[in-house]
């Protein structure tokens, strides 16, 4: 027994001794972090990077806390936020377990994230993005703020740590705590108008007044103006969007009381001023007129002119034997007066005063004229006839092109807004389509047709491609010779007599169509050019109005109608009236009225080529067309297109298109070239307009009556004649669209030109300051199109007029009436006989002008002779095509004979104008 537990007491002291030895064994563990100053837990406790401690060998868990901090002075909360990232070990565990059986040193790298706190002045929840939950963001990365729109309040600004910032929303680099602010500015109405000038009430104001007022806005808002003005206690808008609290007005009338109010607005809100008035100054009496003259002196007649004088409403003309007894003769408001029904080889003595509502000037100077002795009574014969216009292509267009077409016909297309396989190429000037030969192609083609005006205006092809569109307009526009190249575009259909249906013709009442019948029911030498679908020939209420035209779809002289479209446009225009039966045209129709050139370029559904509406524009130009409606259009621009309406205008032919029916505040083409008059559709509504549901609109257009209708029979509709291509048979309905407004407008342009009121430029602006303001011009362009304002309009009055001449001068003139009828006195001798409308008023035959002669049938020539014997009649039928090349020289040394008949033909025209104007009212 004591051998035995002898040995075992030793062993147990060794484990003791051994055992003892390994457990106070120590290492050094140091931790470090980036950056320093981190919490961190070791075995439960927690301290401050950088640690260093020798601590016992084994196991020992180790981890690092998140840990705040300040930076600078926001909201006095922690702004600055330091999380784990990894260890320098390659380790991502936190808290981790180290065996601690060595030196052990590590460090704990961090990642940065800054507080971003966000808030607003009036205490509204403000957005950001990223959105992280507890408002702290990574260092170095970006924040976007969003201040959100609030009722009655305006963002204005942001305060970034202090710092003013704009913008919204706002990005922000995240390399500090970011304290941000949005401020909003509450929305109040800008102050009411006061401070004005002139003040209310004021009396003898001049005709020219510079309006002031003055305004403020509480936030400092910029302010702008819209003024109302005019001799109504509700006057209409004149000027908006005036930056400055002035505005001057200019012309006013004498003696008139004038009302104003401005609306102020701060691009929020707006304030209404009172209505003010003042009254302008009543009319000085004119000065006397002076450099009283004489122009012509014949056995019985004298002419007489003088300087104007300023502020004269018209000048009395005063006339003695012995210059001394003077007996006022006449009135005018013009300054030259032709005294007539004198007697021969006597002394006259003239003086004129002026005058207007405020009294008579004294007299101007005087003038002694005496008549020569009676001439010798010559032999006359009476010539007469009608002036009639020539439809075929005009002889005095040089180059004629050719329109013929038999290589292609419009088809019925539902795929993109051109036509597969087809462009049109522009040429430049003089070159022609065989130089594309020169030309190494990457694919075929072949020239099919085309189009080509006298002096190159137009100068383009039709081309058909076996590639696609796309690659063929690129590969043309990179030739020399090519000045553009363009898809071939799909244009579309925009859709008081005892006639029986006039009362469902609601729409000539708007636009004072029977008031303008009292002045003009159209003529027999104006022609309106309908380039649509064809109008039906057998219809009872178009015959006798249609001339020839063509069929550019199937190339023949085939007009009639496909689709049904152009007959209901031809039967606005010009259906026969007073007839006692149908409708009634805004152009009377008939044998004797306006008439109608169908041109077909939409096909049986409705739709079309620019490139067939281009053929259809020059061929109405070029065969006697004044007037060219073009009820139809597409969104594509077109160049050529273009091109065929800049032709148009630049021969005086207006052209009218409708807007489009997108509802849309982009107008279609052609409408929107500078060149034609924009028609968008209007709906009455109560007492005033409302712009169509469907139309287009913009601040060029002129509006007219286009029906809103709700059902197929719906009386709101355009009531006109139409026709079945299914049935054959023609009849009357309903149809709305700006495809039914544009022709009225067409029509109202014919009216003019029938009583002579010329120039496409002229006409426009007539047209359009004629028309009746229904709304703001951004909507409703200039107004409600009004038939009787245009043709009573005073300006532009350019009568057709017919004259006969020899190697001597013109001995005879006369002016052609609206049926194209004319009568006049020629002496005994041989004589060319001429006829001529100035359309553009320079007084000159030139480009534009419809010009004709005896002997004149399509071939330019030598004009026939008439041999006038005395006491014989003589029926002439005298042609008139459009100038368009050389203008002729023909009247020699007469040329101011021919000038004084004009002017007198337009005196008079004046003058019965006014009469008749201040009898009607």
């Amino acid at each position: 027994m004591k051998r035995v537990l002898s040995l075992l007491i030793p062993a147990a002291l060794l484990t003791l001794v051994l055992s003892s030895c390994f457990y106070f064994q120590k290492f050094t563990l140091s931790i470090q972090s980036n950056p320093e100053n981190v919490n961190i837990s070791i075995d439960g406790q927690n301290y401050l990077t950088p640690f260093s401690s020798n601590l016992p060998s084994g196991q020992h868990t180790i981890g690092v806390l998140p840990t705040y901090s300040n930076i600078g002075n926001y909201g006095g909360s922690p702004n600055v936020e330091y999380l784990f990232s990894n260890w320098s070990d390659g380790s991502t565990q936190n808290p981790r377990i180290v065996d601690l059986n060595g030196n052990l040193y590590l460090t704990a790298n961090m990642n940065t994230y800054y507080a971003v706190k966000v808030s607003s002045n009036i205490g509204i929840t403000i957005a950001s993005s990223p959105y992280y939950v507890n408002g702290f963001y990574p260092a170095y990365s970006f924040v976007q703020l969003t201040a959100p729109s609030e009722n009655g309040f305006v963002f204005d600004y942001w305060i970034i740590n202090g710092q003013a910032i704009t913008g919204n929303p706002l990005s922000q680099y995240v390399n500090l705590p970011i304290e941000a602010t949005a401020v909003y500015v509450q929305i109040v109405p800008p102050s009411v108008v006061s401070s004005i000038y002139p003040e209310n009430g004021s009396t003898g104001l001049p005709i020219s007044v510079n309006l002031r007022w003055s305004a403020y806005d509480p936030n400092n808002f910029p302010l702008t103006y819209s003024l109302y003005f005019g001799t109504s206690p509700n006057p209409p808008l004149i000027a908006s969007g005036l930056s400055t609290p002035t505005y001057t007005i200019s012309d006013l009338n004498y003696s008139t009381t004038y009302y104003w109010y401005v609306i102020t607005t701060n691009g929020y809100v707006s304030s209404k001023g009172p209505l003010w008035s003042f009254t302008t100054e009543n009319e000085p009496a004119p000065s006397a007129p002076s450099d009283l003259y004489y122009t012509a002196v014949t056995s019985n007649s004298i002419s007489i002119g003088w300087s104007p004088s300023p502020l004269a409403s018209g000048y009395n003309v005063y006339r003695s034997t012995n210059g001394i007894n003077f007996s006022k003769i006449a009135s005018t408001f013009n300054t030259y007066y032709t005294d007539v029904n004198l007697s021969p080889s006597t002394t006259y003595y003239y003086a004129v005063t002026a005058y207007n509502p405020s009294g008579e000037s004294g007299y101007s100077n005087q003038i002694i004229v005496t008549t020569p002795s009676a001439p010798i009574p010559a032999e006359y014969g009476i010539v007469n006839g009608t002036v009639n216009i020539y439809t075929g292509q005009s002889a005095f267009v040089s180059f004629a092109p050719s329109y013929q077409n038999t290589n292609w016909q419009i088809q019925k297309y539902t795929g993109p807004d051109y036509i597969p396989g087809q462009v049109i190429v522009g040429f430049k000037s003089g070159i022609r389509p065989s130089t594309l030969s020169l030309y190494p192609s990457p694919f075929k083609y072949n020239v099919v047709s085309t189009l080509q005006t006298p002096n190159y205006e137009i100068n383009a092809s039709l081309i058909t491609v076996s590639t696609s569109v796309e690659r063929a307009v690129d590969y043309f526009k990179s030739l020399p010779d090519v000045a553009y190249a363009e898809p071939n575009y799909i244009v579309h259909a925009l859709s008081i007599p005892d006639d029986p249906y006039f009362n469902k013709q609601w729409y000539l009442q708007n636009i004072e169509t029977p008031q303008a019948w009292n002045v003009s029911t159209g003529a027999n030498t104006v022609i309106v050019a309908v380039v649509d679908t064809g109008v039906s020939s057998t219809h009872p209420d178009l015959q006798n109005i249609l001339v020839p035209g063509y069929n550019f779809v199937n190339s023949t002289t085939n007009t009639m109608d496909d689709f049904g479209h152009g007959t209901f446009v031809a039967g606005i225009i010009d259906a026969d009236t007073n007839n006692g039966i149908g409708i009634a045209g805004i152009n009377w129709g008939g044998s004797n009225s306006t008439k109608i050139m169908p041109i077909v370029v939409l096909g049986p559904d409705g739709s079309g080529s620019v490139y067939n509406v281009s053929q259809g524009i020059i061929y109405a130009v070029e065969h006697g067309a004044k007037v060219i409606n073009l009820s139809l259009g597409g969104t594509e621009y077109d160049q050529t297109e273009q091109l065929a309406c800049q032709y148009a205008y630049n021969n005086n032919v207006v052209v009218v298109a409708a807007a489009g029916n997108n509802s849309s505040n982009t107008l279609d083409y052609p409408a929107a070239f500078p060149t034609v008059i924009p028609v968008a559709s209007v709906a009455p509504s109560g007492s005033s307009y409302t712009l169509a549901y469907y139309s287009n609109y913009s601040s060029t257009v002129i509006c007219a009556p286009g029906g809103q209708m709700y059902s197929q029979n719906d009386p709101n509709g355009v009531f006109s004649t139409t026709y079945s291509t299914s049935t054959n048979t023609n009849g009357y309905g309903y149809g709305q669209g700006t495809s039914f407004a544009a022709p009225q407008v067409s029509a109202i342009a014919a009216l003019m030109i029938a009583h002579n009121i010329t120039g496409v430029a002229n006409i426009t602006k007539i047209l359009e300051k004629t028309a009746t303001y229904i709304g703001p011009q951004s909507t409703f362009g200039y107004g409600l199109v009004n038939a009787y304002n245009a043709v009573t309009y005073n300006g532009g009055w350019e009568p057709m007029i017919i004259w006969a001449q020899n190697s001597s001068g013109i001995v005879a003139t006369a002016v052609v009436s609206p049926n194209g009828s004319f009568s006049m006195k020629v002496p005994v001798g041989n004589y060319q006989i001429y006829a001529w409308q100035d359309f553009n008023g320079d007084g000159q035959i030139d480009q534009g002008d419809l010009y004709g002669y005896y002997g004149y049938s399509g071939t330019q020539s030598t004009p026939m002779t008439l041999n006038v014997s005395a006491n014989q009649t003589y029926n002439l039928n005298i042609q008139v095509s459009p100038e368009i090349s050389t203008p002729p020289s023909i009247y020699g040394t007469s040329k101011s004979a021919l000038d004084t008949f004009i002017q007198s033909l337009i005196k008079a025209h004046y003058e019965n104008l006014r009469s008749s104007l201040q009898s009607s009212q």
